[in-house]
């Protein structure tokens, strides 16, 4: 398996699993706290991946055929903290080998501090996260009255 930065041929992946990913955190949420349109994200993707200013990188894993099966979308802000601003793949050492991947990535820009952010029902990525030497800064609770 390989992990290779995204071409625009990867676009049609990304935004398809990224619109499955928002819809299902809009179920979640019980109502479109994300667009999850896949016509948007193709527009969003496409951009970052053909940006000359590489602000929002895409990395995708692939299997032998080239097929993916996961990607990273990672990020430096102004006050040099690294960002990985969504990771999704088919299970936890998919989601293990991207995270991985970033992190030479991110110490060669001087970056000491990544966030993430993990959704409930990604309990792949809630359980990879265990591995890491982290700390939780937000929790988000939903009150049904």
């Amino acid at each position: 398996m390989n992990i290779v930065p995204a071409e625009k041929g990867h676009a049609e992946y990304i935004s398809t699993e990224l619109a499955n990913f928002f819809s299902r955190a809009n179920t979640l949420f019980e109502y479109p706290r994300y667009k999850d349109g896949k016509d948007h994200m193709l527009k969003h993707v496409t951009n970052g991946i053909e940006s000359p200013t590489n602000e929002f990188l895409y990395f995708v894993q692939e299997d032998e055929s080239k097929n993916p099966l996961g990607f990273i979308n990672l990020s430096v802000n102004e006050y040099n903290i690294g960002s990985i601003l969504m990771v999704l793949g088919q299970n936890e050492e998919i989601l293990k080998n991207l995270i991985d991947y970033s992190i030479p990535f991110f110490k060669n820009l001087n970056v000491s501090k990544v966030q993430i952010e993990a959704e409930s029902f990604q309990t792949d990525l809630l359980s990879v996260l265990k591995k890491y030497n982290k700390e939780e800064l937000i929790t988000r609770f939903k009150i049904s009255i």
